[in-house]
């Protein structure tokens, strides 16, 4: 008679590779996680630039707008399109729990996500001047399990720079 069953060694060695399979698969989903976050501070820092340009070049003031509620953000593109971008799922306008910020200076606990201009409940603005003066403010964008946090800062200055910012080992630091 034979045993259909599966002995204990086989046993074994299927649960070892099912363990090597998730140890080697596990951290490269975090790193995809920080690709996109990383991806999508520099899309949203390309807009900003893009617009600040616009606005110099039409003489005219721009305006960006953050959807909180929504994870999104519209803007007024090529030809006076309204142009809109969804975060992708995975990533979304949010902080990490007791981080000190703003990035310039670390001070006190993050309470806003973002701390442009309050326009509407979970509706925030970016103004980009014919100057080329920015509004000032910082947008702070996290994975979906809060473990990255980067930032996207307009400090407050005579002219206006855009930056990005990651959190790491509890430093804030400038990414280019």
């Amino acid at each position: 008679m034979l045993n259909k069953g599966f002995s204990l060694i086989e046993l074994l060695i299927t649960v070892s590779i099912l363990f090597i399979i998730l140890f080697i698969s596990v951290p490269k989903l975090f790193y995809f996680e920080n690709f996109f976050l990383q991806n999508e501070v520099d899309r949203l820092a390309g807009v900003f630039y893009y617009l600040q340009q616009k606005a110099i070049t039409l003489n005219q003031e721009q305006n960006l707008k953050l959807n909180l509620k929504l994870n999104s953000y519209f803007y007024s593109g090529k030809n006076n399109n309204i142009q809109t971008y969804v975060l992708p799922s995975i990533i979304k306008f949010g902080i990490i729990d007791g981080v000190l910020g703003p990035p310039t200076k670390p001070i006190n606990v993050i309470k806003s996500v973002i701390t442009f201009k309050q326009i509407k409940d979970n509706i925030f603005e970016v103004i980009f001047y014919p100057d080329g003066i920015i509004s000032s403010g910082n947008i702070y964008f996290t994975d979906k399990h809060k473990k990255s946090l980067m930032a996207l800062s307009c400090p407050v200055s005579p002219y206006s720079c855009i930056r990005k910012y990651k959190y790491q080992k509890k430093l804030w630091a400038v990414v280019n």
